[in-house]
């Protein structure tokens, strides 16, 4: 049952020695980092995509924070932490205007300092909606995804959404729709995420 993902690892192994690491391009501009925030990033990113299947557990969150106060505030305090001394905004970032977040960083975070910690109650949210949205996925993954996401992500200095893609892919894989209306909003919103991307390509030319 193993034996593809060994064969991947084993692959995966093979191309790193021939190709002396694992950049592809420019190294120079893709030198590993600590970059804790992509984590942080990620979780928006699932949440906003997966929000069909989240959005039920929102509204048990305002009583899992009253009964656990201590343990938001300290999280709050810590991720304010990671957020003011770990943000890094690549060079490449602002270099390509093609690129939605080039946008996002130039309009939101950029605009003013503290508005990279109005996320940060965001951040603590979505990662509760996605841990209850995940309860009934395999332990194993449990375990296992959260070590993999970061050891994959925080390396990387740039945002970039291609990045949370597998991860998202497999979180994704791990829900079962219980209803067909919930597949159906996930499916129009995925669709006109799409459409909306073409039209500014097709109409709004950089």
């Amino acid at each position: 049952k193993c034996f593809g993902f060994i064969l991947v690892g084993v692959g995966f192994l093979v191309f790193v020695k021939l190709n002396n690491g694992i950049v592809v391009g420019d190294r120079s501009a893709h030198e590993a980092v600590i970059h804790l925030p992509q984590i942080l990033y990620f979780l928006i990113f699932c949440g906003g995509l997966m929000f069909p299947y989240v959005l039920q557990h929102i509204k048990n969150f305002p009583s899992f924070a009253a009964r656990n106060f201590l343990f938001i505030a300290i999280s709050g305090i810590l991720l304010a932490a990671i957020v003011h001394y770990n943000t890094m905004g690549h060079p490449y970032l602002l270099a390509d205007n093609r690129h939605f977040t080039f946008y996002i960083w130039r309009k939101f975070f950029l605009r003013h300092w503290s508005l990279k910690f109005v996320l940060v109650p965001a951040y603590i949210t979505a990662a509760f909606c996605i841990i209850n949205t995940l309860q009934k996925s395999q332990l194993m993954f449990r375990i296992l995804f959260p070590v993999c996401l970061i050891l994959s992500l925080a390396p990387q200095a740039l945002l970039e959404f291609r990045y949370f893609i597998i991860p998202f892919i497999l979180c994704r894989l791990q829900v079962k729709p219980a209803s067909l209306s919930k597949l159906l909003a996930e499916f129009t919103f995925l669709v006109a995420i799409n459409a909306a991307t073409l039209y500014l390509f097709l109409h709004r030319p950089f």
